[in-house]
């Protein structure tokens, strides 16, 4: 998938894909269930989900030191 694009069609099916996959989730969740959806198909183009946030131009030691000033408390 690297390297390549995808057109309307591409698209259209992995929405249908993603779509269908979470019926199951979504029935068990409409019984009284707990169910979570699953991930969806990768697109290309598409950031890595584990990334949540950019430091910018900001040093790291900055952004640990602001991280430091705002955790909560130790218990």
């Amino acid at each position: 998938m690297h390297g390549h694009t995808w057109h309307d069609v591409e698209h259209l099916l992995a929405q249908l894909i993603d779509d269908v996959r979470r019926i199951p989730a979504a029935t068990f969740r409409a019984a009284g269930g707990r169910a979570k959806d699953p991930k969806p198909i990768k697109r290309p183009g598409d950031k890595p989900r584990t990334q949540l946030g950019d430091r910018g131009d900001r040093p790291v030691e900055d952004v640990i030191a602001y991280l430091d000033s705002v955790r909560p408390p130790a218990a």
